[in-house]
């Protein structure tokens, strides 16, 4: 199954792992791949994520972040990336 970022989930990614950088490159190495790996993993697991309420999977990463997707017929879309302490992408109406 094909996994797609859509643009806001990117720069989400790419803010989280700016800002760890700037303090600590390794770990923002370490977060990156991570990412990736969650990324294959759900080529092949895509349901893996727990479903919510709110029409959502989610998959957290690194105990710190959580992903947000749905799967439509042949593909994973990512949605949101959030910091666990964050408000929950439904939350923010």
């Amino acid at each position: 199954m094909r996994v797609k970022y859509v643009s806001a989930a990117q720069r989400e990614i790419a803010t989280i792992v700016d800002y760890i950088a700037d303090r600590n490159p390794v770990a923002a190495e370490r977060l990156m791949a991570e990412f990736e790996r969650v990324t294959f993993r759900l080529q092949t697991t895509p349901r893996i994520g727990a479903p919510t309420e709110h029409g959502y999977r989610m998959l957290v990463v690194k105990n710190n972040y959580v992903l947000f997707y749905v799967i439509s017929h042949e593909e994973v879309h990512i949605l949101y990336v959030r910091h666990g302490r964050q408000l929950r992408p439904w939350e923010n109406n």
